[in-house]
């Protein structure tokens, strides 16, 4: 901004003397040619008719009055002119410059400039002035001298100059400063704005000056304030909705850990045969201590000071992590979910040929959570099919439907697959963009919230989850959840 206000200023200040300068040279110059031509003028009108006699002693006294110099020439019998007076101070050289001129001097009635001997001379030569002796060609040639145009543009022209050069340093200071006190106010609140943009929301000082800086100071402090309660309401909106959802998703696993416990609980009373009645206690009180945990984890996490660990993660995930055989997570999930799969006809089970051994690093009882979800939502969706348009085209090829889910593992280099597998009919085509998404169902009793935490139980252990149709030989259709981690070295 310095040099906005700087370039502009200078820029009008040395135009400005230039201007001036040359404006007051040109008229020194013709000021002073006027003034040597107005005394030569005069004083040849009066040496025309002056009734003295023009001798030496009397040129004398006018050289020393005048300054001017002269010259009498007088040829009574010759065709060439001859000096017949000389003013000393005058050089041979003039003098022969001025006879050998003598005729282009005499033809012009004006004064005439002549340069000889480093010197500048104005001339004028009057026709058989009245106090010369009387000849056939006597001319009194009168020299004043005169400055040069060169020495008169300097003298005229340099003070202007430096007057200008000393009012454009002036200029230059007092601008530097000016725009020192308006640019370092402006500099701080840009600074303080681009500190804004990056979450810094710290006030500036107030000046105690009173101009429009101060007023946009006091308006950057007063719109950093209203963005820092701004920012409070939102990350306290923010907590609050994190909170809900957590609290949602909790209330999800403990919905389908009760569903799970009352199915248990329920084939022990009617006795079915498949199970006894202590496995089946057993599979209850899992669901119990589950359900435990579930809330003792949402209490914990519930607590003020406790709050900013739904901003570092889903909340799902424990901090503590341990080492995890995928092989005894798939079968605690299995036996907990198998009630579930019984009370809706749905054979599950584990594809034992795959690579279960493999070890992962994480929090157990949330990867439970993740492979629980995932594996009920298979379940759901075989035990649907029923009632979907596919079944026809597979009753007709079978005399009848069997809803499966199979679980599969698959190892690479550096990541595990967990692939759960069912022959429902896959999600609906307005759904599929956002399947991970926090309450997007298509059941009515459904919340739409065990997917969208499972993908962020699976995002906190480095991983992901997908999903993809896939068509078998014999004209199966399989919905194919596949579950990525990181695998253990």
């Amino acid at each position: 901004m310095q040099w906005q206000l700087l370039k502009p200023l200078l820029a009008v200040l040395i135009t400005g003397f230039f201007l001036a300068s040359l404006t007051n040279a040109w008229l020194a110059i013709v000021t002073a040619r006027a003034n040597e031509s107005a005394r030569i003028n005069e004083l040849s009108a009066s040496l025309q008719k002056a009734s003295f006699p023009l001798n030496a002693s009397v040129f004398k006294q006018l050289e020393e009055l005048t300054g001017a110099r002269f010259v009498a020439l007088a040829a009574p019998s010759s065709s060439q002119n001859s000096i017949s007076y000389q003013s000393p101070q005058l050089s041979d050289e003039t003098g022969q410059l001025i006879v050998k001129f003598f005729h282009l001097v005499r033809l012009s009635s004006r004064p005439q400039n002549i340069h000889s001997g480093g010197e500048n001379w104005l001339t004028r030569t009057i026709e058989r002035p009245v106090g010369l002796p009387q000849g056939p060609a006597s001319q009194l040639i009168i020299l004043l001298p005169v400055e040069s145009w060169q020495s008169l543009w300097w003298r005229t022209a340099f003070p202007p100059v430096l007057a200008g050069t000393l009012a454009a340093f002036v200029c230059v200071v007092v601008v530097i400063w000016i725009s020192r006190r308006l640019t370092g106010p402006l500099l701080d609140v840009a600074s303080q704005t681009t500190q804004i943009a990056q979450g810094n929301l710290s006030l500036l000082p107030v000046p105690h000056r009173n101009d429009e800086i101060r007023d946009l100071i006091v308006n950057v402090n007063s719109m950093s304030q209203e963005l820092v309660q701004l920012h409070q309401s939102i990350r306290h909106g923010e907590q609050l909705r994190t909170l809900g959802q957590l609290g949602a998703g909790f209330a999800h696993q403990l919905r389908n850990a009760a569903l799970g416990a009352r199915m248990a609980l329920e084939f022990s009373e009617r006795g079915d045969s498949s199970s006894s009645d202590n496995e089946s206690v057993q599979i209850a009180l899992a669901q119990l201590q589950r359900m435990e945990l579930y809330l003792d984890r949402f209490l914990r996490l519930s607590r003020p000071d406790r709050a900013h660990s739904t901003e570092e993660n889903s909340g799902h995930v424990s901090p503590s992590q341990t080492m995890i055989r995928l092989g005894g997570l798939a079968d605690g999930v299995l036996q907990l979910i198998e009630p579930l799969a019984r009370h809706r006809h749905v054979e599950l089970h584990k594809d034992t040929s795959t690579f279960w051994e493999v070890e992962v690093q994480g929090d157990l009882v949330a990867l439970e959570q993740m492979l629980s979800n995932v594996v009920i939502n298979a379940l759901e969706a075989a035990s649907s099919m029923a009632s979907v348009s596919e079944v026809s085209d597979q009753l007709a090829a079978s005399s009848r439907f069997e809803p499966s889910v199979v679980l599969k593992c698959l190892a690479a280099d550096h990541d595990v697959e967990i692939s759960v597998c069912d022959n429902g009919p896959g999600p609906p085509a307005n759904v599929q963009e956002t399947l991970f998404q926090p309450f997007v169902t298509t059941r009515p009793e459904g919340c739409g919230l065990g997917l969208s935490v499972a993908q962020e139980i699976a995002t906190g252990h480095g991983g992901e989850i997908t999903w993809s149709r896939q068509q078998e030989p014999d004209g199966t259709m399989w919905t194919i959840f596949r579950i990525r981690l990181k695998k253990q070295r």
